[in-house]
């Protein structure tokens, strides 16, 4: 019994099933990384909510402050 491989069926199926793993592996760490985005700026909101209520600023101060990080 012979068996005929297309070779460049062959090879293109081991390309696209690279290509996919490759593709999901990036899919993954955007995921990861909009995730720790996430995190962080939820920590940087809540330390911020701190110091603010620690140095007993007024929303007109928070929004000052704010205003001058941005820049």
């Amino acid at each position: 019994m012979e068996y005929l491989v297309d070779t460049a069926t062959a090879g293109d199926f081991l390309l696209d099933t690279q290509v996919r793993l490759k593709l999901e592996y990036l899919i993954e760490k955007r995921a990861e990384q909009t995730r720790l985005t996430n995190a962080l700026n939820a920590a940087e909101t809540e330390i911020n909510n701190h110091v603010y209520r620690l140095f007993d600023l007024t929303p007109d101060e928070i929004r000052l402050l704010q205003k001058e990080v941005e820049h």
